[in-house]
């Protein structure tokens, strides 16, 4: 699906990570992101901070283009669509309405689940359309949360596999980051969706596999030490993907 991709087996589902950040199920007609932390911008100017209003257009272009080239019936947001009650300004609110009734006249339904920064959701969500918003959001085999440490407990009640946001994973790439998708047979961790939200270390754990994204393909590599240190060797090379 899309030239750089790579698509992966999760809980026995084709899962799909696309350089956009995304995760396409097509199975389910599905695209999944975490993180977009909208308002962010708008937060950081309220603290008196000269931040440029840049993010919000970009990340509804590129899922619109997401959702153009995989013919999506649903997007489901793995937490913290928005950033911190701050940035909820009536502007943004009506641009953020705007965009989403877009994706609806597309026939796109969108779907959250709640993030640590979604609290204050119920400010917007009636005038954004927000009709589902879950906890846990369970499709067949697969959860979808936004902290793993949820989805860990869960999938080890009830078994399948997760998929979670919330950490924002990159990987070291010299003096700089690149975002990364983090996987196993058991879950599945998203890269921020928000290029303007930067990366979080994320503690390697043996059974992981890690897929950063570097010149707008995502790649495949180990995680044992020795594939550690020779991938970021060989990643060095490539030009690190905008955070």
């Amino acid at each position: 699906m899309g030239e750089g991709s790579v698509t992966i087996d999760l809980a026995g589902e084709a899962i799909t990570l696309m350089p956009d950040r995304a995760a396409w199920w097509g199975a389910c007609r599905t695209l999944i992101v975490a993180d977009l932390h909208l308002g962010k911008s708008e937060t950081m100017r309220v603290a008196g901070l000269p931040v440029p209003d840049v993010d919000l257009d970009e990340q509804f272009e590129r899922l619109a283009r997401l959702v153009s080239m995989t013919d999506a019936a649903r997007v489901v947001v793995a937490g913290d669509l928005i950033h911190a009650p701050a940035g909820l300004t009536p502007g943004l609110s009506a641009r953020v309405a705007g965009r989403l009734d877009e994706l609806r006249d597309r026939g796109v339904s969108m779907v959250l689940v709640r993030g640590n920064h979604d609290r204050r959701i119920e400010g917007v969500e009636a005038a954004w359309g927000i009709a589902e918003i879950h906890e846990t959001l369970v499709l067949g085999s697969i959860r979808v949360v936004h902290e793993p440490s949820r989805g860990r407990e869960e999938v080890g009640r009830s078994g399948g596999a997760f998929v979670a946001g919330h950490l924002h994973p990159a990987m070291p790439v010299g003096r700089d980051k690149v975002p990364a998708f983090v996987a196993s047979g058991s879950h599945l961790i998203l890269p921020a969706f928000s290029r303007f939200t930067a990366g979080g270390r994320v503690l390697r754990q043996p059974g992981q596999r890690w897929y950063p994204i570097a010149d707008g393909r995502v790649l495949e590599l180990g995680i044992g030490e020795g594939e550690r240190r020779a991938s970021e060797g060989s990643l060095r090379s490539s030009r690190p993907a905008p955070r």
